[in-house]
Formats: C-alpha cells, structure tokens, sequence
C-alpha cells in the first residue's frame, strides 16, 4: 500500500481516537513503537500521522520525550 495512504489511515484513526474521546484532554498517547506495532506501519507513518495532528493543534510533544498529550482542541464535526 501508498505510504501516503498509510499515513492518512493511520491519521484518521488517531484523529477519531480523539474526536470520539477515547483519549482525553491530557491523555499520553501510546509509544511510537506500540502504535507501530498496532497498525503494522513504519515509524515514519506515525510520526507524519502524529506531524498531522500537531498542525491542526490536536496534540503536542514534549521534548525529550517519546509520548504526545491531547490538547483542550475539540473539532466541530461535519
């Protein structure tokens, strides 16, 4: 499968995670390697995915760290 099909799968999982609040405001999200190893997809097509969320202020990094936290963001659905 297109790498970029990939990411954008993976991406719309991890955007519905948050959208339906099964991760909360404040929630770490799951290792790099643990979600790999959930979607059976290379690092790199996580972290595009997770790059995705972090432009649309969904989630941020700590430096230092391997984990990202869920901002106060909720989107409006369509």
């Amino acid at each position: 499968m297109n790498s970029k099909l990939l990411t954008d799968e993976v991406y719309n999982i991890l955007l519905n995670k948050i959208t339906e609040k099964e991760w909360k405001v404040g929630d770490k999200l799951p290792s790099e390697n643990k979600l790999c190893e959930q979607f059976h997809v290379s690092r790199i097509s996580i972290r595009t995915a997770i790059q995705k969320l972090q432009a649309q202020n969904l989630v941020v990094t700590k430096p230092g760290h391997l984990t990202y936290t869920i901002t106060g963001v909720i989107l409006a659905k369509t």
